[in-house]
């Protein structure tokens, strides 16, 4: 059983980070975690993103509670180390 739970958790977490594909700028500053149900977000965010952030994963198929340690961060702040495009 524990082996299906932690299955049915990856496959809430892969649901949640695909619905939000193209929306967060950066993407991989944002960590996605899911237990039965909730999901907790965690990372830095810029501050027009926060609400329609969890708007969104409110509204993914499977999630029951949105937990977040979202913190509403300026751009220079986010982009700092972020990879370069060539």
């Amino acid at each position: 059983m524990l082996m299906r739970t932690s299955r049915v958790n990856q496959v809430l977490e892969d649901k949640v980070r695909r619905s939000l594909r193209g929306l967060l700028r950066p993407p991989w500053r944002l960590s996605v975690a899911a237990r039965d149900g909730r999901v907790q977000l965690r990372g830095p965010l810029l501050p027009e993103d926060l609400a329609r952030v969890l708007d969104i994963v409110a509204h993914v198929e499977g999630v029951a509670h949105v937990e977040h340690h979202l913190a509403a961060t300026a751009v220079s702040k986010m982009t700092r180390g972020a990879p370069t495009r060539p």
